[in-house]
């Protein structure tokens, strides 16, 4: 990599809101189609299902398991998305659609080239090393503005926002770093509730190949019917949940971890509506990296390098 470990991945997190700017300036009109399969891989695929947890008409499938459930099938049109255009799960779905939209930071990229590539929606996320920040942001943005959302205030609040969320994942890597070194910790997780499941696993993911320590994301309701047993030496990091039935429930299962030996953590409330998923990934890019940095981590991706394509 020719950025510098931690300091090369603060960079690219810091980066967001300049990049952000690109795609509420691109002078692009285009507008995306409902209900039809949205498709993408990790990150690719979190930022769509983002979007239908949080009412938009669209239908997110991870791209491995919609070509294992559907070859041999045609779509006639369909959302295919790609941080590099490369994503080998990604291709091999761009063969079951007639025609498909690509979402891609790349131009040039074979999903974009494709001759049953009827429009090509770029990022504009500049070059990304590390975990995905501005990618998936942007992706974000990309649908937001695909379905006629007005991103001006949001792209705005970005840059004002920045060192807030870079305190919060400060805050949020020492809890973490201080429960670990009282011990080994038997958990972590990161708990979300209707769209905020997106961010727990999408969190999950860039801290994980950040640190080399294992983060599992997934909804409030799935650590409710059967994780909390783990509670005991645990750390469990709550997404500030919106409605009152799920912060209620949210507390109640906090009150649950701490009593059997772990330890709950809540992230600050954040605005709703179409800022929610953008707005509350940033700390866990900066959670990923600070405690990375804790950890004494320089180097990325040592057991295999950034997969954005894969030789199968």
């Amino acid at each position: 990599m020719e950025k510098d470990g931690v300091h090369g991945m603060i960079s690219e997190i810091k980066e967001i809101p300049e990049y952000a700017e690109k795609v509420l300036t691109t002078e692009q009109v285009f507008s995306l189609p409902p209900h039809v399969p949205y498709i993408g891989i990790g990150s690719s695929y979190y930022a769509p299902l983002a979007m239908q947890l949080a009412g938009y008409p669209v239908n997110a499938y991870p791209a491995s398991e919609f070509y294992h459930v559907n070859q041999g099938k045609s779509f006639p049109h369909g959302v295919l998305i790609s941080q590099s255009g490369k994503s080998s799960e990604v291709l091999w779905c761009s063969k079951l659609f007639r025609e498909y939209i690509a979402v891609t930071n790349e131009g040039e990229s074979p999903l974009a080239m494709n001759a049953n590539c009827s429009e090509k929606l770029l990022m504009h996320a500049g070059r990304e090393e590390f975990s995905s920040s501005k990618t998936y942001v942007n992706t974000l943005l990309v649908l937001l503005r695909g379905f006629q959302s007005d991103i001006q205030p949001l792209v705005a609040f970005l840059s004002e926002y920045m060192a807030e969320a870079e305190r919060t994942g400060r805050e949020m890597a020492a809890f973490v770093h201080e429960k670990q070194t009282k011990g080994v910790l038997r958990g972590i997780f990161i708990l979300g509730a209707g769209c905020s499941t997106a961010t727990a696993l999408q969190a999950s993911l860039i801290c994980s190949e950040s640190t080399r320590m294992v983060f599992t994301g997934m909804p409030l309701a799935w650590y409710d019917h059967g994780y909390k047993e783990t509670a005991e030496g645990s750390v469990v990091l709550f997404i500030a949940p919106e409605s009152e039935t799920d912060a209620r429930r949210a507390e109640k299962i906090a009150g649950l971890v701490g009593k059997s030996g772990g330890y709950p953590y809540f992230t600050k409330p954040l605005p709703g509506g179409l800022f929610k998923p953008v707005l509350e990934i940033i700390p866990f890019n900066f959670l990923a990296v600070y405690l990375a940095e804790y950890l004494g981590r320089k180097d990325f991706f040592t057991i295999g390098s950034k997969v954005t394509e894969n030789d199968l």
